[in-house]
């Protein structure tokens, strides 16, 4: 006779668990993960008087977790939810309030020092938190904070990478596995001759008649190479096997979203698309493409800095550029 690992009673022959409390603990799951979601995005703003005080930030967020854990401790025992089921609803509850956060417009440093602070209170460790959407949302989003609203784009989320950049040009974001394609255009028609069938001699007929197609073209990417891709405060960089790169932001006509990615049209005749593909680490550590917030923030922040207005802030007629 198997015991429900639940609520402890027997659960009947070949059984582990009741129908009745694994329901129970899901809707608990279900709720924790809510209640936590609700308090990062609607709690968790800190006061005007946090702002750039990482004591008073954390102190801040702990005010926050003491009166969110009896509830959330109160939901655990009633629907008797494991601890681990318990933790991870937490987790996940967190990450969905800080994905929800970070898209919703560019998160001021605080904001994000106050959830990082949250998850710290909570027992996450850093290497747990940062594999998940919420993290990253969140990360990228006070990117674009510091560079559209902040004005200052200093970032430590740049690594080494091998661009020599120009005086002043201050590096953003570096992504060092991405695949650069380009667009190609196959062009075929499609349709037959239309007439009638004229007899020109015994048993032979010519089809008389004008060819009615269409044209049908189809476009595809093909991949170019592979390697690193730098945005800074003035230019797109890509370095490959084969193939070196800079873009300036003004001489680009459009971009096109891509959710691993984003797509870039220069200012050229005939232009086509060139696609640039984020590859991050999938969870047997082999690469895969890229999660939508890669795209996302791609996109943003490079459709800013292309603008008039990011053009006022860090183009080259706003700053001066010795020995460029």
């Amino acid at each position: 006779m198997g015991v429900c690992k639940f609520c402890g009673e027997k659960a009947g022959w070949f059984s582990e668990a009741h129908d009745a409390c694994v329901a129970a603990a899901r809707e608990g799951c279900e709720q924790i993960a809510s209640l936590l979601a609700s308090v990062v995005t609607d709690k968790l703003i800190p006061p005007a008087g946090c702002a750039g005080d990482d004591g008073s930030l954390s102190r801040f967020a702990a005010q926050v977790w003491s009166e969110v854990k009896p509830v959330l401790d109160r939901v655990t025992a009633e629907h008797r939810v494991p601890s681990d089921a318990a933790r991870q609803a937490i987790l996940q509850g967190w990450s969905t309030g800080a994905e929800q956060v970070g898209l919703a417009q560019p998160a001021p440093f605080d904001r994000f020092a106050a959830t990082h602070a949250l998850y710290r209170l909570v027992g996450f460790g850093d290497q747990e938190v940062r594999k998940t959407d919420g993290f990253l949302a969140i990360a990228f989003s006070t990117i674009l904070w510091s560079v559209m609203v902040h004005g200052d784009p200093t970032s430590d989320a740049v690594a080494d990478h091998p661009f020599n950049l120009r005086g002043g040009e201050v590096p953003l974001f570096f992504f060092g596995s991405v695949v650069y394609s380009k667009e190609t255009v196959s062009r075929s028609y499609q349709g037959g001759y239309g007439g009638a069938s004229v007899r020109v001699g015994r048993g032979v007929y010519y089809h008389f008649g004008g060819f009615r197609g269409q044209r049908i073209d189809t476009a595809a990417l093909k991949e170019i190479d592979y390697g690193g891709m730098l945005l800074t405060t003035e230019n797109i960089y890509f370095g490959g096997e084969h193939t070196n790169f800079r873009i300036p932001y003004e001489h680009v006509v459009s971009f096109r979203p891509h959710s691993d990615g984003i797509g870039i049209f220069r200012d050229a005749a005939n232009a086509k698309a060139e696609v640039f593909s984020v590859l991050e680490a999938g969870p047997d550590g082999k690469p895969v493409s890229a999660r939508p917030v890669f795209g996302w923030f791609l996109f943003n922040l490079a459709h800013f800095l292309a603008q008039p207005e990011g053009r006022a802030l860090y183009g080259t007629k706003a700053h001066s550029h010795p020995g460029s």
